[in-house]
């Protein structure tokens, strides 16, 4: 399974996806996680004496396999989209915050997404129909929905075609691009007034 974010810190729910690592890894010897992302802030707060993911690593030292989570830190943007392509469960996690480009290229990329239960990300994922949802601050349920798709086969195909059709009808950028470019000529003065049909054409 994968999480993928620019920093791991609290305002993208790392603390939540690191202490979810502790069940979710205890049901299951086949699980394997890749946590992308840098040791920076670009939210909120920083620590003083070190870093998000040093001090989870401290926290939950000895709780859960580390042989099977990889944190490579920031990674291609190719690289980040064949995780996607090949992750079974990925887990979007944030405050009530703007949502980022991240959780567009999952659904995008047909993934089970397990997103925060917070109304920016309700905006994309209807539960149980084109992802699952999950409170934000809660680490043993997000455990129990990530465990819901690795168990459930049937469950994670019709929720990865409706992601992947979520995409296609919604997040189309060419759309959204002509549908800013028309709003800026509305707004500017700009946009050209549409031809008039002659009589009987």
């Amino acid at each position: 399974m994968t999480y993928g974010v620019r920093h791991l810190e609290p305002y993208r729910g790392f603390p939540i996806m690191m202490r979810a690592l502790v069940p979710l890894l205890a049901a299951r010897s086949d699980v394997k996680v890749v946590l992308v992302g840098g040791d920076d802030v670009s939210y909120g707060s920083r620590l003083a004496g070190g870093t998000w993911r040093e001090f989870m690593l401290k926290e939950l030292a000895g709780k859960y396999d580390t042989s099977r989570v990889l944190m490579p830190g920031q990674v291609p943007y190719d690289t980040f989209l064949r995780l996607l392509q090949r992750s079974d469960a990925h887990a979007y996690l944030t405050y009530p915050f703007v949502p980022s480009w991240s959780l567009r290229e999952a659904l995008a990329c047909g993934c089970v997404v397990i997103g925060s239960d917070v109304e920016p990300v309700a905006e994309f994922i209807a539960d149980g129909r084109n992802g699952l949802l999950t409170p934000p601050l809660d680490p043993r349920r997000l455990a129990e929905r990530l465990l819901e798709v690795l168990e459930d086969e049937r469950l994670a195909k019709r929720l990865r075609a409706g992601a992947r059709r979520f995409a296609e009808r919604h997040l189309d950028m060419a759309a959204h691009i002509a549908a800013y470019e028309s709003t800026i000529a509305e707004l500017t003065g700009t946009a050209r007034p549409a031809k008039r049909r002659a009589a009987g054409g």
